[in-house]
């Protein structure tokens, strides 16, 4: 998982949710609007509008997705929160791969549903630690684990961390072979890597990446680096 900024909503949403102060029906937000619910054109802006600002990587798991092949997901759910289903600070892009899975299987949006969950993609501190900095990766298996190091006054955040991981059932067999697949196949590139490639490369993945599973490249350059200091 890595950290997302939200930025600003779309135009159309902002004038969607401004019709819908004076109406006198409650809003509806579905994958297929009707009347009053975010109609098609809306809906698929700001479906862009969030590939955009996740750099195109579902808000969980870290696949890519797109505007097309993604579901938008109510952090705070639609049936539970009616008041925040057209608040664009409550909604990101999440992957749908999952979908119509044994329930063992299926993950992120997919397997969380209505459950409440901390809204970890949003965790940053003052001294600069970010999401991504809450969780490790096995380079045995790809799967995902709460970070070892951190520090003790965050010990509560870490507990929210397995709960999430859980939920979200982010350590689904199909997830964790492919992210080991991945550090196999990414892992070699890192090893060769001098220091200075290294924080380049972390810059980059921090700032402009668009490929999928970056917080596990960020977690292995980061454990690669401690090593060469």
């Amino acid at each position: 998982m890595l950290f997302i900024q939200k930025t600003f909503p779309p135009q159309s949403l902002i004038d969607f949710n401004h019709r819908l102060r004076t109406a006198t029906s409650n809003p509806v937000y579905t994958e297929t609007p009707q009347s009053l619910s975010v109609n098609a054109a809306v809906f698929q802006e700001l479906k862009r509008f969030l590939e955009n600002e996740q750099k195109g990587l579902c808000c969980y798991c870290m696949q890519r997705v797109t505007a097309d092949n993604s579901i938008v997901e109510h952090f705070l759910s639609q049936s539970m929160f009616p008041e925040y289903q057209t608040d664009y600070y409550n909604l990101y892009l999440a992957c749908c791969y999952s979908l119509g899975k044994a329930k063992e299987n299926q993950h992120c949006d997919v397997r969380k549903s209505d459950e409440l969950i901390v809204k970890l993609m949003s965790f940053r501190r003052a001294n600069g630690k970010l999401c991504q900095d809450l969780f490790q990766y096995s380079e045995n298996d790809g799967s995902i684990l709460p970070s070892e190091y951190i520090s003790e006054d965050l010990k509560q955040v870490i507990k929210e961390v397995s709960l999430a991981i859980e939920a979200l059932n982010l350590n689904a067999v199909e997830l964790k072979g492919a992210r080991r697949k991945f550090i196999e196949n990414t892992k070699p590139t890192i090893e060769k890597a001098d220091k200075s490639k290294l924080q380049s490369m972390k810059t980059d993945y921090e700032t402009k990446h668009n490929q999928k599973f970056a917080g596990v490249v960020l977690y292995l350059i980061n454990e690669r680096l401690k090593k060469l200091t």
